[in-house]
């Protein structure tokens, strides 16, 4: 383990979905490697631990370093929404860098992000609603401005949903299939309280109409950014 910031990670993620028991020996040896990683400010994640593996485990307490989930999906995601949730402090949205200036990143004009932002509609999603929905159309393409999601897929034919993303401030959302003019090909859920800035295609066609330059400059950058 190197300490993280060092070059070594912030995560260990150690998935124990085909052990069928562990005995005090390895709970000792675990817990003993979570502690080790907490002196190197890493949090080891345990998915997919039985019930009884996972009494064994947390019998004799739990490290502030050891974290569980019930699968390895989980726990894939937490460590992305933790990653996201120290991002989004890292480029607070509350006025000291705000939407337009990492627009701006992205087209590399302020004045043309200010322009694109007249154009776009501030959305506020409540936890747990989905802001865009598989198979609906692609009409509209959206800026996070604070706020995380979760990009999911589902399979129409068993119902069975597969965790795609998370995503949160500074992120865009629903570019591709905007541009292609596909229908949605996954959902985006609001995990907590989710602010964005909605671009419709009808506010897109104004923008080309009335401010062609901006529009050119923004098209440009988009093609730029999936290219």
């Amino acid at each position: 383990i190197r300490r993280h910031g060092e070059g070594g990670g912030r995560f260990i993620v150690v998935d124990f979905r085909r052990v069928l028991g562990i005995d005090s020996s390895a709970t000792s040896v675990f817990t003993r490697l979570a502690r080790v990683a907490e002196q190197f400010g890493v949090i080891l994640v345990a998915s997919g631990l039985a019930e009884a593996s996972r009494l064994a485990l947390l019998k004799n307490g739990r490290p502030s370093s050891l974290h569980l989930e019930p699968d390895l999906e989980s726990a894939v995601a937490w460590c992305e929404q933790e990653l996201l949730a120290q991002a989004g402090r890292e480029r607070l949205t509350d006025g000291s860098r705000p939407l337009a200036t990492m627009l701006a990143d992205l087209v590399g004009d302020e004045a043309v992000a200010v322009t694109v932002l007249g154009y776009c509609r501030r959305v506020v999603v409540e936890p747990e609603v989905a802001l865009v929905i598989q198979g609906d159309p692609s009409n509209d393409l959206y800026f996070i401005e604070s706020g995380h999601a979760a990009v999911v897929a589902e399979d129409e034919r068993s119902s069975f949903r597969v965790l795609l993303a998370n995503v949160g401030a500074g992120d865009i959302i629903g570019e591709i299939s905007f541009y292609l003019g596909d229908r949605r090909s996954a959902s985006v859920v609001a995990k907590g309280e989710l602010v964005v800035w909605q671009l419709s295609r009808e506010a897109m066609a104004k923008l080309s109409s009335e401010a062609p330059q901006a529009a050119l400059r923004f098209h440009q950058s988009m093609a730029a950014m999936l290219s």
